[in-house]
């Protein structure tokens, strides 16, 4: 994932993949996959769209959706 402004915003959407990751893994839930995505994108804001991409691939693989 790239850098966005400053290192807040990577960690923190590190740390919402981690979550899924660690409770929802597999889950293949639509529900999830879009709450997801829209933690990601108030995290990462409209700046960067390569890491807002390359994170929601992520969770693709993360929920298996």
């Amino acid at each position: 994932m790239s850098k966005t402004s400053g290192n807040m915003p990577c960690e923190a959407v590190k740390a919402v993949l981690e979550h899924f990751r660690r409770h929802y893994a597999g889950a293949a839930d639509w529900a999830l996959y879009e709450d997801g995505k829209r933690q990601i994108a108030e995290l990462i804001g409209p700046g960067d769209p390569a890491a807002y991409e390359a994170a929601v691939g992520e969770l693709i693989e993360i929920l298996e959706v």
